[in-house]
């Protein structure tokens, strides 16, 4: 299952989303959009005026489906790509809700009981074809783990679904939290690793962009 995304430019400013009621009972959802940055390798989120979400509020009957479009309204070309999310908020109580673009569906389980609040991630393209680079770099902290970092000096975001340590071949460590990283920023992982392995740490890395497999160099803490 793919996560849905949404990508924007200025020549393509708008994007369409379907949200499905499979539930036999009618659904409230609310929708907004953010900023999206990360700083301390954590996700923050602020109002912001550059997109706008329409219907923000809206209702939807069992087995029906509500269009809901995503406009960017400064459509000044960008060097570096833009990052928001799209959040929508369902009331308690209100099961099994399927989202989908074009080219990917999501759906969520049926029974959910809680405030569910689901972040989609929006990205606005630069004018240039632009990538990710990312530069890895590692530290042996005090306790013993490792601490792998990569810092995207790219002018786009890169998307990891999982980075390993490599070992003879073979992965003594590793995440596989999904994780955005983007222009601009950090993010980091913390490996408690087996004993004996030292510098440089060979590691393999499932991104957006394919497979890295790198060497990587030990900074001290």
């Amino acid at each position: 299952m793919s996560p849905v995304l949404i990508t924007l430019d200025s020549s393509a400013s708008i994007a369409a989303m379907t949200v499905t009621n499979r539930s036999d009972d009618p659904v409230v959802m609310q929708a907004f959009i953010n900023d999206w940055s990360i700083r301390n390798n954590q996700e923050h989120y602020e109002e912001t005026d550059r997109l706008i979400v329409s219907p923000p509020v809206f209702e939807i009957a069992p087995g029906k489906s509500q269009i809901v479009r995503i406009g960017l309204l400064d459509t000044e070309p960008k060097v570096i790509e833009q990052s928001f999310r799209v959040f929508f908020e369902q009331a308690p109580a209100t099961p099994n809700l399927e989202l989908s673009t074009d080219n990917s569906t999501t759906n969520y389980p049926r029974g959910v009981q809680i405030m569910l609040r689901i972040g989609v991630p929006v990205f606005v393209k630069s004018v240039m074809p632009s990538a990710s680079r990312l530069v890895w770099s590692a530290q042996r902290q005090p306790d013993g783990r490792l601490r792998i970092e990569a810092d995207n000096q790219g002018a786009a975001h890169a998307k990891i679904s999982r980075l390993a340590l490599i070992d003879k071949n073979m992965s003594v460590a590793g995440s596989d939290l999904l994780t955005y990283i983007l222009p601009g920023s950090r993010r980091y992982w913390m490996l408690n690793i087996p004993a004996g392995i030292n510098a440089p740490y060979a590691i393999k890395v499932d991104t957006n962009n394919g497979v890295v497999e790198t060497q990587v160099s030990a900074n001290k803490p």
